[in-house]
C-alpha cells in the first residue's frame, strides 16, 4: 500500500492483508563507534517512525540495531526471550547501542522475536567479527547476534 523512506538508516512499508494492514518497518543503527549523540539521535527517530505509522494490524520492525544483547538481564523477559546467542559472561554497559535498545524496546512494548525460539548457534549468528570464518564454530569470541526482529509484546505468540 506504501512505501517511506524516512532517512538513510530507516524505512517502512505498508501492507493490506487479510483482516487489516501489517507494517514492516526497517532500521540499520550506527554502530557503538560513532558518537553517543548519534546513536541516541537514532533511537529517538525511529520512535518518531513508530509514532507516525498507523496500521490495523502489527507493525514489524526488523533490522541491524548493531546491539550485542549476550543475554537476558533481570527483568528483561517481556522483552528478550530464553533464546539469546552471546556471552553469558557479559557485563552491563550503560554506553552501549543494547542500552538504547532495550529502553527502546521497553518503551514501545516490543519483544524481540529471534530469541524466542530454541535454534542451534550456527542459526541465530547474525555478524561474523573481524578474523571469523564462516567455517569456525560459532562462539560467542568470533560471532554476534545483533539483526533482530522486533514484534508487539501482545503479538509474540502468533510468531512460527
Amino acid at each position: 500500500m506504501g512505501f517511506c523512506q524516512y532517512s538513510s538508516r530507516m524505512a517502512s512499508l505498508k501492507v493490506r492483508v487479510q483482516g487489516g494492514k501489517i507494517v514492516i518497518c526497517s532500521a540499520y543503527a550506527p554502530h557503538n563507534g560513532k558518537p553517543f549523540e548519534q546513536r541516541q539521535t537514532f533511537f529517538h527517530d525511529l520512535s518518531r517512525l513508530l509514532e507516525s505509522t498507523s496500521c490495523h494490524g502489527p507493525v514489524l520492525l526488523m533490522g541491524d540495531f548493531n546491539a550485542r544483547l549476550h543475554r537476558r538481564f533481570a527483568r528483561e523477559d517481556a522483552i528478550i526471550g530464553p533464546y539469546v546467542f552471546g556471552n553469558a559472561a557479559a557485563q552491563y554497559n550503560p554506553s552501549c547501542n543494547r542500552t538504547f535498545f532495550i529502553e527502546f524496546c521497553a518503551a514501545r512494548k516490543l519483544c524481540v522475536g529471534n530469541t524466542l525460539f530454541d535454534e542451534p548457534a550456527d542459526r541465530q549468528v547474525t555478524c561474523y567479527n573481524v578474523g571469523a570464518q564462516p567455517s569456525n564454530e560459532p562462539l560467542p569470541t568470533k560471532f554476534d547476534q545483533i539483526d533482530f526482529v522486533l514484534v508487539p509484546q501482545t503479538w509474540a505468540h502468533n510468531l512460527q
